[in-house]
């Protein structure tokens, strides 16, 4: 529990057993669960459009067959929990995930008749990094669309606003009554006012590396230099 809310985590058999290798993983629930079921999606979708989802293709039903798989491929996209009756079995590695389907539910799932499925779609994998904050881990999937980091949002938009209050001559006092801040908290906070524009934009379209956090942009002094803090958060050259 955390602020009077539940938070659920997959828990490698390596942290749970105690022993001497710490280096097992953590990962949150809700993360985990719609990488899957996007990879499910992203998987299932390729099939039916290379016509290799079925043993034995079928040209006349294909229009019929893609138009389920869109079905249910928007549904575990919108409700990733709809993936976990279609998965068997989940292993996971640090540069890819491995997913073996449920035969019998994927069938039923899209319609079909029994041992209608090629190989190819029961089972498959899917590129996955896995980067440690922490004691959990992020998971950043080849399949997963950007996502932005909410404390981030939250603080730029924050810090645009303190210096907008501060240019238009309110008294940093004004703003820590304000806020519920301290003055140190505004600012340190109010630093990412000043962020290149390519990081700016990068934070509010979930494109930054997922290592760079609020905790790792604040944790050294800010260069004043646009071209130096896009090579310190690890942004491409323009």
């Amino acid at each position: 529990m955390k602020n009077g809310r539940r938070h659920r985590y997959y828990v490698s058999n390596r942290l749970i057993s105690g022993g001497p290798d710490p280096s097992g993983w953590r990962l949150p629930a809700a993360s985990f669960e719609r990488v899957v079921a996007d990879s499910l999606a992203d998987h299932l979708k390729a099939l039916v459009k290379s016509h290799r989802l079925l043993e034995t293709p079928d040209a006349v039903a294909a229009l019929s067959l893609e138009a389920r798989v869109d079905t249910l491929t928007d549904t575990l996209r919108r409700i990733p929990a709809t993936a976990a009756p279609l998965i068997a079995e989940v292993r996971v590695t640090r540069t890819s995930l491995h997913v073996t389907c449920d035969e019998g539910a994927l069938t039923d799932g899209l319609g079909l008749a029994a041992g209608t499925l090629s190989a190819g779609a029961v089972a498959f994998a899917s590129p996955l990094t896995l980067r440690r904050r922490g004691v959990e881990t992020r998971i950043v999937s080849g399949t997963l669309a950007p996502a932005p980091d909410p404390v981030l949002l939250r603080t730029l938009a924050a810090a645009h606003s303190w210096t907008r209050d501060l240019h238009a001559g309110t008294p940093i006092s004004g703003i820590t009554r304000k806020s519920g801040h301290s003055e140190s908290f505004i600012r340190t906070r109010a630093q990412l006012a000043f962020l290149s524009p390519r990081l700016q934009a990068a934070i509010l379209a979930g494109t930054l590396p997922p290592d760079v956090t609020l905790k790792r942009i604040l944790a050294k002094p800010i260069p004043l230099d646009w071209v130096e803090q896009d090579h310190l958060f690890g942004l491409p050259a323009a």
